[in-house]
């Protein structure tokens, strides 16, 4: 199923308040896996040291906890990649928090297990790239990933451990995307589809060209929505009393993120604004970076002039990766938009 974002409507009711409520920290760049869409990973082990040691995760955890955030996003690139992660886990666990791991699964072992079952999380959301090994595989790039895949999850089934399996919709994998349905429910897990993804944090010119070859166009989108035997149009239709995802968006709102060098900018995309949390203490520097406006707001600024607005998951910070600024209109988004209102499966209602 494809699903739009989860308790919107509570989360817009939050927004309007404003408080502080949730919170990621990026524990690292790197991966053990090289796929072919990350807009994450680094390649460069030299820049290892440069990111938060457990001593620093654990005193950002608690001004975190200090300034009111309940939830709390444990992601990277892959978070089990640290040999630290039991320990910062058990950390925020003692401090209460509400902890979701966003993984691709492949280095959960029995023990990891044993240990969320003793203390679980609010949710384990683990990425799926594929229902066979050659699909998997051709975006992983990374021989046996997919049978450390199957393994994590059957040892997961019947854990008890809540799971979300988010499949990454791309050109390589697009068409087993039901599969990879099935195969959740036959585990007892939920299963979330994502169908777009994004350009890289750093720039690469030369992977960025790879991840524009992967995205859907119009045509494929379409191919997507009738193997998930779902209505496209309708899909399109439900956002309009919301105006997209945006609206939901509690970036530097009741929202923030770390990344892996200590530096909190609103959410995971959108990079600026940024302080270093190495050099200012956190309530400090989420004051200096709290928005004043929702980015709806932003939206109805760039794309005024649109008649597809409603529909597009256009944001601030899918606009700061995409384009370098927060105010541009996102070439890829706009031409989609264009194409699936020429097919008439979207247009002004």
């Amino acid at each position: 199923m494809i699903t739009a974002n989860l308790d919107i409507d509570y989360r817009k009711k939050l927004i309007l308040k404003r408080p502080l409520l949730t919170g990621g920290i990026g524990l690292t760049n790197f991966c053990n896996l090289d796929c072919i869409h990350c807009y994450i990973k680094d390649d460069n082990c030299n820049n290892r040291h440069e990111e938060l040691n457990t001593k620093e995760i654990f005193n950002i955890l608690e001004q975190m906890k200090d300034a009111g955030v309940v939830y709390l996003n444990l992601s990277g690139g892959e978070p089990l990649f640290r040999k630290d992660f039991k320990d910062i886990y058990l950390f925020a666990k003692k401090k209460n928090f509400a902890i979701i791991v966003m993984t691709n699964a492949t280095l959960i072992t029995k023990d990891l297990i044993e240990l969320f079952k003793k203390y679980p999380p609010l949710m384990l959301e683990i990425s799926s790239y594929g229902a066979t090994k050659d699909t998997y595989e051709s975006v992983t790039r990374t021989p046996g990933s997919f049978v450390k895949f199957n393994k994590a999850i059957r040892l997961l089934k019947n854990s008890g451990i809540k799971v979300v399996l988010r499949f990454i919709t791309m050109k390589n994998n697009y068409k087993e995307a039901a599969m990879a349905e099935i195969f959740a429910k036959k585990m007892g897990m939920r299963y979330k589809c994502s169908y777009n993804i994004y350009l890289r944090l750093d720039g690469d010119k030369a992977k960025n060209a790879v991840i524009k070859n992967q995205r859907l166009n119009a045509e494929e989108t379409v191919d997507l929505f009738n193997i998930m035997q779902e209505d496209l149009n309708e899909f399109y239709s439900s956002k309009l009393p919301e105006c997209g995802s945006v609206a939901g968006c509690g970036a530097a709102s009741i929202g923030c993120f770390v990344d892996s060098k200590g530096m909190l900018m609103p959410c995971y995309y959108l990079a600026k604004p940024s302080v270093s949390l190495r050099e200012t203490n956190f309530k400090k520097a989420w004051k200096s970076i709290a928005l004043a406006k929702s980015p709806i707001i932003e939206k109805q600024k760039v794309c005024k002039d649109c008649q597809h607005m409603v529909y597009c998951n256009w944001c601030p910070g899918i606009s700061y990766l995409e384009t370098g600024n927060t105010e541009k209109k996102i070439e890829y988004l706009c031409g989609l938009m264009d194409r699936l209102a020429k097919m008439k499966l979207i247009g002004c209602q």
